[in-house]
């Protein structure tokens, strides 16, 4: 993948952000995304080797990928588009609550990202109950020393929502400052019931997904976290 021209394209957008721009360098977007989504749909094989729920789902990039118009209805900032590549790839693609492998390309804000991202109230507590009574199984996936490697303990992030400014890495997006209501504040499972998004994250350098290199360690990240994802996301999927 060529990540460096994808960037560019990127940086560009963002500071010429209008239709006529876009328009205009059309054709250098269908390069740039055509490039993104080849690199994606690699991604996507990687994880079909060891994902039973990919692998059947028969998913492709096309499906797996954001599109790049914002909807502004509801925004003060009305730019037509947005200022990042991205791609989720779950058994239904970006259109599902469960969670997923993301990958993010933006100009000095590169990432990769896992898990479920703002649930729906019901489906977190049923997380939430499930965490507590299974929470042996879920500390061995969570707190193996793997996934401690890449993405740290839950107590070492204090905490953050995707629109803030990214931290180097972590596990656990906005939480409670208390205990959840009808829960035990003093269960041990306290940590991971107060938080309202189980995700874990790596910011990476711009030039991480120059060429296919990047491909082996996000694939270990992936195989990695896919336990943590086939906990919650047996709750999650019949919530879709």
């Amino acid at each position: 993948m060529d990540s460096k021209r994808i960037l560019q394209f990127i940086r560009e957008l963002a500071v010429n952000n209008n239709r006529d721009w876009f328009q205009a360098n059309r054709a250098e977007y269908d390069i740039v995304r055509a490039d993104f989504a080849n690199g994606v749909s690699q991604l996507i094989g990687r994880i079909a080797a060891f994902d039973p729920a990919v692998a059947s789902s028969g998913i492709t990039a096309k499906a797996c990928l954001f599109r790049i118009n914002r909807d502004t209805r509801f925004s003060p900032d009305k730019a037509p588009y947005k200022r990042h590549f991205g791609a989720f790839i779950t058994p239904k693609g970006t259109r599902t609550w469960q969670g997923g492998y993301y990958i993010h390309l933006e100009w000095d804000r590169c990432m990769v990202a896992f898990g479920p991202y703002y649930l729906l109230t019901p489906t977190l507590t049923e997380c939430r109950e499930k965490i507590e009574d299974h929470l042996s199984e879920w500390k061995q996936i969570v707190e193996a020393p793997k996934f401690i490697h890449y993405f740290g303990r839950v107590e070492e992030c204090q905490g953050w929502s995707f629109d803030e400014e990214l931290p180097e890495r972590g596990f656990g997006g906005s939480r409670l400052k208390t205990c959840p209501k009808g829960f035990d504040k003093n269960s041990p499972a306290l940590p991971y019931l107060r938080l309202k998004d189980y995700i874990a994250w790596r910011r990476v350098p711009m030039d991480y997904f120059q060429g296919d290199t990047w491909l082996d360690e996000v694939e270990d990240m992936c195989r990695t976290v896919q336990p943590m994802l086939a906990f919650t996301n047996d709750i999650i999927r019949h919530c879709d």
